[in-house]
Parts: structure tokens; C-alpha cells; sequence
């Protein structure tokens, strides 16, 4: 008969570890121990940074642990797990009752745990863990700890040149801001702050941000003012109220034709009229009578100068334009000097 699951039947002690005088054998051991024990983490794709990004909490540990412990002396769940290098869900919910979710989100820590556990060429490194029977200590015993908000201490297990990675005595893995150190030792350095740290103004910040494109995005596609140019075809321009061309269309099958490759939307307002003019002219989409083109503005009327570059190419090709600039009739007529009356 199988054993029956405890979930709190082992809990990671609280309590201070003393400090033992490392000698240069034991360190050897443990150096090697950690690289046969790195090596065989990636078999079963658990990385060292990654148990870092994502630390259980002390309750959430002590559980999985237990999990890890259980699995290892579960002769079919251990033949299973060394089979497929990865957690048998299946056959671990059906025998802890622990939910698959549970078990995803945490499979990292449980396989690391596994993994030590499981092989006696690693004892060494279980053996920096103090772990106690949850039967055998009293409440009143155990002198919890805080832990110190920057500073951490533990077995060195890898180092780059910006942090170092160690596992503490309660079982965390975590980095350190401590590049200068060696595997194998214990060291205490300044925590180095993860994702869940920086997430804390990360998220609040992209959701700001967020908030702030979609507004963005609302204004500058919202249409502030419409101009109707009217030749023998309606051309219609929507214009947003940075005074940028957000549209430009035709209902009219020679009216499409004539704006079909226009890039309204890299054209200043003045630009785009002008732009408009030449290609009416050349099309010969100006009225015949009379000879003039006319222009209606609803919403924000536009500027004098958007009209400027229009106007003299009229005044050129001897063509009027009328315009009702938002309820402001402006009448633009040419004579060779190039002059305008209202």
C-alpha cells in the first residue's frame, strides 16, 4: 500500500544556520556535485534564472517540497518522471490531490526538488537545506526570522559577471548582486531585485501607458474638420485636430480614380489641396460653367494659409474657387496679376 500524501508533513526551518569553516575538501565536493546537478537540471529544461523570476512563498515551498519528497519515494512516479524528464501530472494529482494548475505553475521548483532528492551524488548539496519533520518541532521551539530585505545568504550553485545564483537554506533560489564569488561556497550578498519586484511599477506603467496610446489613438482618428471639394466629382478630406489628413474618398468612380494615388496621409492640409487642384485641372474635372471650383468647410474652419498654394495655381489656370470656410464665404478670383478680392 502506497503512503498517503502529507502535504505539511516537512517544512523549511526558519531558524538561523550556523556558519561551519568551510575547508577546501567539502568545497571541492560540493563544486562538484552542483555541475553533475546543473547538468542534469537542463535535462529536465529547469533553468536556474528562470527559479529565481518566480520564488514561492514560505508555505507554498514547505508544499512543494513535499510534493518533490513524495514523488521520490513513489517508486512509479519516480520511474515515470526519470522516463518522460518531465513532472507525470496524472499519476501526482490522482496521488496528492493537488490540482494540475497547481502543479504547472510551480513544476520548476518541484523538479529541482525532485532532482536533489533523488540521487545521493547530491546529498551534499540537500544537506545545506534544513529541513524539519513537522511532528518533531514545537511551535514555541522555532525562532522565526524575517528576512532581511536586501541582504540574503547561501550556496553559491552559478555566477556571471553581473549576479550570483545560490539556494538558501529554506530552499529559495535566488540572485545576488555578488559577482566576485565561487561555487560551492557560502556567501551573503545584497539581493538582486527580479521581475516580481520591478513588475510593481512595470505593470501600473504599461497600464498608463496603455490608457494613454488608446487616447491617443482615439484623438487622432477623431474627425474635427471635413472639407468637400466640389468639381464634377465630390472630394471628400477628413482631417484630425492636429490638422493631419486622416481620409480622403470619393463616392464616385472618377473621383476614386483621381485620388487613388495620392498619399494623403504624409501631406500638410495646404499640400494636399494644391496637390488636389493640379490633378482636377489635368483630369479636366473642373465645371464648365461656370469655371469654378467650390469648397466647403464644416467643423473647425482652416487657416488662411491652407489655402494659399491652391489659390495661386488657379490663379494660374484662370479658374474661381468659392469657399465656405465653416460658414465664412471666401471667394477666390483670378486675373493675371495674381491679385484676390473677397
Amino acid at each position: 500500500m502506497s503512503e498517503i500524501f502529507n502535504r505539511s508533513k516537512y517544512k523549511f526551518s526558519q531558524r538561523r544556520s550556523i556558519r561551519v569553516v568551510e575547508n577546501e575538501i567539502d568545497v571541492k565536493k560540493k563544486k562538484e556535485a552542483i555541475s553533475f546537478f546543473y547538468k542534469e537540471l537542463r535535462l529536465y529544461k529547469v533553468h536556474l534564472a528562470d527559479l529565481c523570476s518566480n520564488i514561492p512563498s514560505d508555505d507554498v515551498r514547505n508544499v512543494i517540497f513535499n510534493i518533490a519528497y513524495f514523488i521520490v519515494e513513489n517508486e512509479e512516479l519516480m520511474e515515470a518522471f526519470f522516463r518522460k524528464r518531465d513532472l507525470p501530472y496524472r499519476g501526482i494529482v490522482k496521488e496528492t490531490f493537488e490540482s494540475k494548475s497547481f502543479l504547472e505553475k510551480w513544476s520548476d521548483y518541484i523538479k529541482f526538488y525532485v532532482v536533489m532528492l533523488s540521487r545521493p551524488d547530491y546529498k551534499i548539496i540537500k544537506d545545506y537545506l534544513q529541513i524539519s519533520a513537522i511532528e518533531s518541532v514545537e511551535d514555541t521551539e522555532i525562532a522565526l526570522i524575517k528576512d532581511e530585505k536586501k541582504m540574503a545568504t547561501g550556496l553559491v550553485l552559478a555566477k556571471n559577471n553581473r549576479y550570483t545564483i545560490i539556494l538558501t537554506a529554506n530552499g529559495k533560489v535566488q540572485k545576488l548582486k555578488l559577482p566576485d564569488s565561487n561555487i560551492g561556497y557560502e556567501v551573503t550578498g545584497i539581493k538582486a531585485k527580479g521581475f516580481k519586484f520591478y513588475s510593481k511599477f512595470i505593470i501600473p506603467a504599461a497600464g498608463i501607458l496603455t490608457i494613454a496610446i488608446i487616447a491617443w489613438i482615439a484623438i487622432s482618428s477623431s474627425v474635427t474638420t471635413t472639407v468637400v471639394v466640389s468639381c464634377t466629382s465630390d472630394i471628400k478630406i477628413d482631417i484630425n485636430r492636429f490638422s493631419k489628413v486622416i481620409n480622403l474618398t470619393s463616392e464616385t468612380k472618377r473621383g476614386k480614380r483621381l485620388i487613388a494615388d495620392i498619399d494623403y496621409e504624409s501631406q500638410p492640409v495646404d499640400s494636399l489641396l494644391n496637390i488636389l487642384a493640379l490633378d482636377i485641372i489635368k483630369e479636366e474635372m473642373v465645371p464648365q460653367s461656370p469655371n469654378k471650383l467650390l469648397i466647403v468647410v464644416s467643423g473647425k474652419p482652416l487657416e488662411e494659409k491652407d489655402f494659399i498654394l491652391m489659390k495661386e495655381t488657379l490663379n494660374d489656370k484662370n479658374i474661381q474657387v468659392n469657399v465656405n470656410n465653416a460658414g465664412t464665404e471666401v471667394e477666390f478670383k483670378s486675373d493675371k496679376k495674381g491679385k484676390d478680392s473677397n
